[in-house]
């Protein structure tokens, strides 16, 4: 979705999940608030990309509960881009403010924020494998299947592919993993010297 921008006070603007909203942080001192009705026990999680595209945003991310108590916050996660996630302790509608951590604001503090309950890989483990094998890989994040997922890696001269878990409704993000020619060997602990 795009924002509507508002002169005056920030509007709460209800979302639907999963949904990337793309806006902007005008004039200074703006605050965009969305809100999202949840059910008690719902993993969400919250990811800015602007700094990573270019934008003079240093994103600021705040998750307030049904009471207004914020329960979650960040700034800098990737580079100047924040990332949120949490769960709903208690069903109800929830806020996610976001503004220039400076309070500064100017046309081209662009942003998009996704928003989801879905499936996001913040990591895999390994880190790659070698081209044309399966293996055997850990998917680290919210809402993942908490168990290894075998991955057929493409034959291709990329040095990395572009991988998206799918739980059979939804799909994750990207996650990259490295492809190189050589055979792979995991560490097995314990393997310290005395």
């Amino acid at each position: 979705i795009v924002e509507q921008e508002i002169d005056g006070e920030p509007v709460p603007v209800s979302i639907p999940l999963p949904v990337t909203i793309n806006g902007r942080i005008f004039p200074r001192e703006d605050v965009d608030v969305w809100t999202v009705d949840l059910p008690a026990g719902r993993v969400v999680t919250c990811s800015v990309n602007a700094a990573r595209l270019g934008t003079g945003l240093d994103s600021r991310l705040e998750i307030r509960d049904p009471a207004g108590r914020r329960i979650a916050e960040n700034i800098d996660w990737f580079g100047s881009d924040s990332f949120v996630r949490f769960k709903s302790e208690t069903a109800g509608r929830y806020s996610i403010r976001i503004h220039d951590a400076s309070f500064g604001g100017l046309q081209h503090f662009v942003y998009r924020l996704t928003v989801t309950d879905g499936p996001w890989i913040d990591a895999v483990y390994p880190l790659g494998g070698q081209r044309g094998t399966t293996g055997e890989f850990e998917l680290l994040g919210g809402n993942l299947p908490g168990k290894t997922v075998r991955i057929t890696l493409p034959n291709v001269a990329d040095e990395s592919f572009r991988y998206r878990f799918t739980d059979g409704k939804r799909t994750s993000n990207d996650a990259r993993i490295a492809l190189g020619d050589s055979p792979e060997l995991l560490e097995i602990e314990p393997n310290d010297q005395s």
